[in-house]
């Protein structure tokens, strides 16, 4: 987005799949465009190409759709805070740049409902039935454990090497954004709930997924950013795992929220092939609630699949 005074911050992961992996030696390619653009934000696609430099192949190892806002760098606000900006509109004069833009107004009206609805709204997924949240009607099967035995917390301060490029102009000098780059939040998120899977299976594991990855608050250059990973829910084959990051003020110890995500894991075996999940034992209600809320996001990632 090269517009002076703008500086783009990412607001939302909508999904990113891992399809391949990478080998080291490979000429990894990414390949961005964008597809849609609402008054304030804009989403971008991504595709990852790996070429075997020996055979010349390439396959497709990633694709992602990412959403982000531009921060006004000019207002009169701290340096590096900003305020969201209006974005230039895109043309769509082609069929596959019509077609990007039909996928991203879609997929952002969805969300704009999906904030819109209260508490009470029918469409508000819900799940207070006394009964339906026991854990005691949940089956312990054997070998399996429980979302608390996995659960993993990373904690790292933030340094000027993780902020990103780009300031604010004051006194007509450019001050440094003190803004930490959204990949610095992703890698500690995957980290964390890596270790959380590994934990469960004792096997090596494998990102194949995350989405709903939402930029809540940014975090800044000297906070203490902590990642909480906890299990969700395990078929006989994946794992859904959320994760959470708080950035706590070490001047104030003020916390946030400033991001939260499901990654997608599989295991692997000692050949690298695909293997079993133990299963999760329920303890809690929560533990209850957060499993079928899974469970539901797995049956229709099936249908849709299907």
């Amino acid at each position: 987005m090269p517009v002076k005074g703008l500086l783009p911050v990412t607001a939302r992961i909508e999904k990113m799949d891992f399809l391949q992996p990478a080998y080291i030696g490979e000429v990894i390619k990414v390949k961005a465009k964008l597809a849609y653009t609402s008054p304030r934000s804009l989403m971008v696609v991504v595709d990852v190409t790996s070429e075997n430099m020996l055979t010349g192949k390439e396959r497709t190892t990633n694709t992602a759709m990412l959403w982000y806002v531009a921060l006004d760098q000019n207002a009169e606000k701290a340096p590096g805070s900003g305020r969201v900006a209006p974005i230039p509109q895109l043309a769509a004069n082609t069929p596959a740049q019509q077609e990007l833009r039909t996928l991203g107004e879609q997929l952002y009206r969805r969300r704009k409902e999906g904030l819109a609805r209260p508490e009470g709204h029918p469409h508000h997924h819900t799940l207070e039935d006394d009964d339906l949240l026991n854990p005691a009607r949940y089956t312990k099967a054997e070998g399996g454990a429980s979302p608390s035995a996995s659960k993993t917390e990373l904690i790292q301060i933030m340094m000027p090497s993780d902020c990103m490029k780009g300031g604010s102009v004051t006194g007509g000098k450019l001050v440094p954004s003190n803004i930490v780059k959204g990949g610095v939040i992703m890698k500690i998120m995957d980290e964390a709930s890596s270790i959380s899977a590994m934990r469960h299976c004792r096997t090596i594991v494998v990102t194949i997924s995350l989405e709903s990855m939402d930029f809540k608050h940014p975090a800044y250059n000297g906070n203490v950013v902590t990642a909480k990973s906890l299990l969700n829910f395990t078929s006989s084959k994946t794992m859904e795992l959320e994760v959470t990051v708080e950035a706590e003020d070490l001047g104030t110890g003020k916390s946030v929220i400033t991001n939260t995500s499901l990654f997608k894991f599989v295991s692997l075996d000692k050949n690298l092939k695909s293997g079993p999940v133990k299963p999760l034992h329920l303890e809690t209600r929560d533990d209850v609630r957060r499993y079928l809320a899974g469970q539901r996001r797995y049956e229709e990632d099936k249908k849709a699949r299907s």
